[in-house]
């Protein structure tokens, strides 16, 4: 039983590990302070609003605001590749996305109202 729990919890690591960094999520607006860019973004039922379209290199941190009625997400984007995600912000809350490392380029957002589809997705840009 030890032997079986042991290697589970091993597996399970190994998982982890190979997964990729989709940046770390935090409720609130605590974590945006130790980002090198911090950005808030509020998002609606119709509508995703960033403070600003371009940021530059290092770490950034966006704060999503879901002032909408429906369940919300946030998505950062390099072509199809995602870089960053939040998922499951509720109507009223906040929370904040911050990706590590994001060199300069051309990069897309989107939110995601009732969290299906394309989401509306805007440019963003890193130099």
């Amino acid at each position: 039983m030890r032997r079986t729990l042991a290697l589970t919890a091993v597996a399970a690591l190994g998982l982890v590990a190979c997964g990729e960094d989709e940046g770390s999520v935090s409720d609130g607006a605590g974590a945006a302070g130790s980002a090198d860019t911090a950005l808030t973004v509020t998002a609606t039922d119709d509508a995703c609003t960033l403070s600003a379209t371009t940021a530059t290199p290092g770490s950034i941190a966006f704060t999503v605001t879901n002032s909408g009625s429906k369940v919300n997400e946030f998505y950062v984007y390099s072509g199809e590749d995602i870089v960053g995600e939040v998922e499951n912000i509720g109507p009223g809350l906040t929370r904040t996305l911050t990706v590590d490392d994001v060199a300069a380029g051309t990069y897309e957002t989107a939110c995601k109202p009732g969290m299906s589809g394309d989401g509306i997705r805007a440019a963003f840009t890193v130099r």
